[in-house]
């Protein structure tokens, strides 16, 4: 099964979202070089440096409710624990009150995405909702 590969991305300077419009990544001698290219709430494209651009990467699967779920996330388990998805390969490591941890995401119906770690990192030391 292919799973679509798509991004999400935080301006971490100005703790905003950006629409991406084209993502630029150049290697060389520079890691820290390239660019997210995004469109402002002017509609006008501007080019974020990729040091100041946290990219999240779409797990190709959606929570119960629908909602896609993307690197970054914070999910609550049919357990009502909390998580944070650091990377997903076929599983996803999570980062919760139980400490480090793998799960498999294949089964969305478990889970439901309750907010990320950019817009609400108190939901990961509060405990569950």
């Amino acid at each position: 099964m292919k799973r679509e590969i798509k991004f999400r991305a935080w301006d971490v300077k100005n703790q905003t979202w950006i629409d991406i419009n084209g993502l630029s990544i150049w290697f060389g001698l520079h890691p820290d070089s390239g660019s997210v290219y995004g469109v402002t709430e002017q509609g006008n494209l501007r080019e974020y440096p990729i040091n100041e651009v946290a990219l999240m990467q779409y797990t190709g699967i959606k929570d119960r409710n629908g909602v896609e779920i993307y690197e970054g996330d914070i999910i609550k388990v049919a357990s009502n624990a909390v998580a944070t998805i650091i990377y997903f390969t076929p599983y996803a490591q999570f980062i919760g009150q139980q400490g480090n941890f793998l799960m498999d995401l294949n089964d969305g119906n478990r889970y439901e995405v309750i907010g990320n770690i950019y817009e609400n990192p108190e939901l990961l030391k509060g405990g569950s909702e």
